[in-house]
């Protein structure tokens, strides 16, 4: 009869092959929980920009008027209306492109839309308890004091934006790409551009006195001082 059993070498080697497996797939499912909450947090924002869209239709809709802000200086930008290419290679086509003119709006009483106005609305687009980050599965916060910055073009088309990051604790980046999570945004890139018109303001620099330096940046890139472009040129 054959009585040998494992030798204490056997056993440490099964020993250290199934602690690395577990190791190994312990790292998998934890990343999997966290690429999970990632997802569900950019789900969140997306629903966040779907109920703003409501919430502007509604008002409209319903005859809610939104006013030109005092304050606002106009925005002239290029504004195309048909493009070529998907991703990065999209284009504007050949003679699609006009110049529109856009200025920042307010309601009625001269105050901001705020995240706020989506709960109290008649048309109970969302509820205040709906507003959590299931990534961090806190609620959201200063719910009238997040401003929604809207804009409206010459063609009566509304652009708005919104940064997330202080109400709903979404944090900035993705992990992989240098995209701002945050950020609801729904300003065309032409927004951005420089005006070349002596004594006329540029729009880098209403977006600066109405988002602030930092926000701008974050939508439009950093910005270029004078004499760096013509060396990058060369």
């Amino acid at each position: 009869m054959n009585n040998k059993g494992f030798t204490l070498i056997e056993v440490l080697a099964v020993v250290v092959i199934l602690s690395l497996v577990m190791v190994l797939a312990g790292r998998g499912v934890l990343t999997a929980i966290e690429n999970s909450k990632f997802k569900s947090e950019e789900i969140f924002v997306d629903k966040v920009a779907s109920t703003i869209d409501d919430y502007l239709d509604y008002a409209t809709l319903n005859g809610d008027i939104f006013v030109k802000s005092s304050s606002a200086s106009e925005i002239v930008f290029d504004k195309c209306y048909a493009y070529i290419g998907e991703g990065d290679e999209r284009k504007c086509k050949i003679d699609s492109s006009v110049s529109a003119v856009a200025y920042l709006m307010t309601k009625s009483d001269g105050s901001y839309i705020t995240l706020k106005d989506l709960v109290d609305s008649d048309a109970k687009l969302i509820n205040e308890n709906d507003l959590v980050n299931p990534r961090t599965k806190e609620q959201c916060k200063n719910l009238d004091s997040t401003n929604i910055y809207l804009f409206k073009d010459s063609d009566y088309v509304y652009y708005y934006f919104v940064d997330l990051a202080n109400s709903c604790g979404v944090r900035e980046k993705t992990n992989d790409v240098e995209d701002y999570v945050n950020i609801i945004s729904t300003l065309p890139d032409t927004f951005c551009s420089q005006s070349i018109e002596e004594g006329i303001e540029s729009n880098r620099s209403i977006l600066n006195n109405i988002l602030g330096v930092d926000t701008t940046e974050k939508i439009c890139g950093e910005e270029i001082a004078i004499g760096e472009e013509e060396i990058l040129d060369e």
